[in-house]
């Protein structure tokens, strides 16, 4: 489901990928809807997905963790399309936002199983050499199978380690269309981490019924917001057309600076542009 937030994904290296446990993305544009789940009037205009990472062990599931790590996510929003809004009707906007919202549960539900079935019998066929699929199995071994994979799921999900870095949301409104002054407001992260741990807050990895009690512990690095009333829109840098000409390094050098600890060691200050 990942296309669905970004663009220029090649879906068969991607399924070797996963197989193989050990996925890397770099430098994916992000799509316009890409922060429709936050069910919020606002459309992506601009955005760069710099690195994903994806660690998946999968011959010892019950035993160490996903590792989901998330670098330089760079994004410019701006207001939705309210044209559009006012002629589909607040109704039916609401109704719409709700179908898509179950949709989307029930195609992750079903993505879950699907992504742990997929991968464990990969690692299967890997270790043994031989097919995983039984010819021969009843269906009560299929309920069996089914029953113990939502299992290994509930122990991937409850466990999963996830870590974030570099991260720049700007929000900007030129006031166009309501005739207000033009604002910005911003949201930096250095870093956030976040893992299972024990009842004493040690890491831990939790294999009984992890999902019934989930214990996590997140730690955010220099997390910060600000506001610029009177803001004007960035403009792409000079000699871009537009934002989807930048090439990554540039986005780097406009961005990473507002996240950095000491601002100006990472990239140009933005007021040179």
């Amino acid at each position: 489901h990942l296309g669905a937030y970004v663009t220029g994904l090649d879906a068969a290296s991607l399924d070797v990928s996963v197989l193989r446990g050990d996925v890397t993305l770099t430098n994916l544009s992000l799509k316009p809807g890409a922060l429709d789940f936050l069910e919020l009037p606002l459309t992506v205009r601009a955005g760069l997905l710099g690195r994903l990472s994806l660690r998946i062990p999968w011959h010892n599931l019950k035993g160490s963790p996903v590792v989901v790590e998330v670098d330089r996510l760079y994004i410019i929003a701006g207001p939705a399309d309210a044209d559009a809004a006012a002629r589909a009707g607040p109704a039916t906007v609401a109704e719409a936002a709700a179908a898509d919202t179950a949709l989307k549960r029930r195609l992750v539900g079903a993505a879950e199983l699907e992504w742990a079935t997929s991968g464990l019998k990969g690692a299967r066929a890997a270790a043994k050499g031989d097919d995983a699929d039984d010819p021969d199995a009843s269906p009560d071994d299929d309920d069996e199978k089914v029953g113990l994979l939502r299992g290994l799921a509930d122990v991937v999900l409850g466990n999963l380690q996830v870590s974030i870095t570099n991260v720049h949301v700007r929000y900007e409104d030129d006031g166009a269309a309501t005739g207000a002054p033009p604002l910005a407001a911003g949201l930096t992260l250095a870093r956030a981490d976040a893992l299972t741990v024990g009842p004493d807050g040690a890491p831990a990895f939790v294999t009984h019924d992890p999902l019934s009690v989930l214990r996590k512990a997140a730690t955010l690095t220099r997390l910060a917001l600000y506001f610029d009333a009177g803001g004007e829109p960035w403009p792409p840098p000079r000699g871009a057309a537009s934002w989807a000409a930048v090439p990554p390094a540039a986005w780097d050098a406009l961005f990473v600076d507002g996240v950095a600890a000491v601002p100006g060691r990472t990239g140009r200050r933005r007021g040179g542009r």
